[in-house]
């Protein structure tokens, strides 16, 4: 084969190159989620914190924390395309919604949010920061398991339930990870 044959044979391989590279659907800048590819309203489908010791009991903070019934503002994380986000909802048993703020961070098929403002994100059993997976299609986020963190004792045995005289015997911190799922659509 001749130079000129070699170049068009090169030529005729970088667009399968480039396919085979291809993934998928991020559209930024290195293969990144931009905020158009991810801004939108996901209602709150799962929201679980699941203590490291196997003899605690995890606690679905979507039940134990939000109003779920009827509520002015059903929970809900919102992001927006300045790379902010606000996550709404009612305390159970309240009528006047609350809000956790911060921003976000996108990776190739991941969101970041880092709570900065509102709420104490600790005392809804969260950390002040969250790894999220994004799908498409259909479109949510989600994590098996963040990062481990620690909770404050009292924290904890409120939303588990755990009766005070059984308190004492619990560490001061308690550690684990949230497990959550996110939808645009309906949760089920």
């Amino acid at each position: 084969m001749n130079v000129s044959g070699i170049r068009l044979f090169s030529a005729a391989l970088v667009p399968l190159f480039v396919m085979a590279c291809d993934d998928g659907g991020s559209t930024g800048p290195g293969g990144l989620l931009t905020p158009d590819d991810v801004q939108g309203s996901y209602n709150i489908c799962s929201l679980t914190f699941t203590p490291s010791a196997s003899f605690l009991q995890a606690v679905d903070i979507r039940a134990e924390a939000f109003e779920l019934v009827d509520p002015p503002t059903p929970p809900r994380l919102g992001l927006d395309t300045d790379r902010t986000f606000e996550l709404d909802y009612t305390p159970i048993g309240s009528n006047t919604d609350r809000e956790l703020s911060g921003t976000y961070e996108l990776g190739s098929n991941s969101v970041l949010i880092t709570f900065t403002g509102g709420v104490d994100e600790a005392s809804l059993l969260l950390p002040t920061k969250l790894l999220l997976n994004f799908q498409e299609s259909p479109r949510q986020l989600s994590t098996q398991a963040s990062d481990a963190f620690n909770v404050a004792r009292k924290t904890y045995a409120d939303m588990a339930d755990i009766p005070e005289e059984e308190r004492g015997a619990l560490s001061e911190q308690i550690r684990g990870t949230v497990g959550a799922r996110l939808a645009t659509g309906a949760c089920g």
